[in-house]
């Protein structure tokens, strides 16, 4: 197509746009998501001075629209009415027990890591230091979830709020797995005689850098499985999530 007839092209479905959008707001009572203002405008003769390339684009956006936006609103009427049937209704529900028993998976193995993070810290004389993590819901993602790619989490010593260390665990492209503390720095005008937070902060970076092997061995055994297992559960919600978005269509799938 030449540009003056892309142009054209562009233009003529201004009518048909509009009409599918109207009716399919008419019909969910929301607007189309991810539209702009821009999609509605006309193009200008003086435009045929663009690129080629960029008004084929402008095209196949404007006519990828029109075919989703019919698409969507069909599958947004099947869905309504597949939710009032007692089927819709059951497979829904199925669903969501699904979603939930992952979500407790989930939540028992991150758990499981905080508690054997704790105990490797026992383990190697830190037993007042803890992982600081706040209280998740059963159905809700947990704070630290085991990754095969990085995670950041804070560690505490038990009597003293500003004694603490930070922690990123990651996976180096070679497959070797690392551990790397950091600390900020707490200046105190105590003498050297002083136990306060910046003394145990600096001594619990020690402690753990001297037992570096425990770390190491833990990382690439207990903490790589329960990394892998969280992996997968991640994949099977985000396939429970798409189904429930459209649970139609997951169940005309599954006949």
């Amino acid at each position: 197509m030449k540009k003056s007839e892309i142009l054209t092209a562009y233009n003529a479905l201004l009518p048909e746009l509009e009409s599918v959008t109207a009716h399919y707001k008419a019909t969910t009572g929301q607007d189309y998501p991810g539209l702009d203002y821009g999609i509605f405008r006309q193009l200008h003769p003086n435009n045929v001075s663009w690129g080629k390339f960029y008004l084929e684009d402008l095209l196949n956006k404007r006519e990828r629209i029109i075919r989703n936006c019919v698409e969507d609103e069909t599958i947004f009427i099947n869905n309504k009415r597949f939710k009032d049937t007692e089927g819709g209704k059951s497979f829904i529900f199925d669903l969501e027990v699904k979603r939930l028993n992952f979500f407790k998976e989930l939540n028992q193995i991150s758990n499981t890591f905080y508690k054997e993070f704790d105990e490797l810290l026992a383990t190697v004389g830190l037993p007042e230091w803890k992982m600081l993590v706040r209280p998740t819901q059963e159905d809700q993602y947990p704070r630290y979830i085991p990754s095969t790619r990085n995670i950041y989490f804070d560690i505490q010593h038990s009597e003293m709020m500003y004694a603490s260390l930070h922690v990123e665990i990651g996976k180096e492209r070679n497959g070797r797995w690392t551990m790397v503390v950091s600390s900020s720095m707490h200046t105190r005008t105590g003498d050297i005689f002083a136990r306060d937070e910046q003394f145990h902060q600096y001594k619990a970076y020690v402690t753990i850098c001297e037992h570096a092997l425990v770390f190491q061995t833990w990382m690439e055994s207990k903490y790589q499985e329960m990394a892998h297992k969280c992996y997968d559960l991640l994949d099977e919600i985000d396939k429970v999530d798409n189904d429930l978005k459209d649970p139609y269509t997951a169940w005309k799938n599954n006949q």
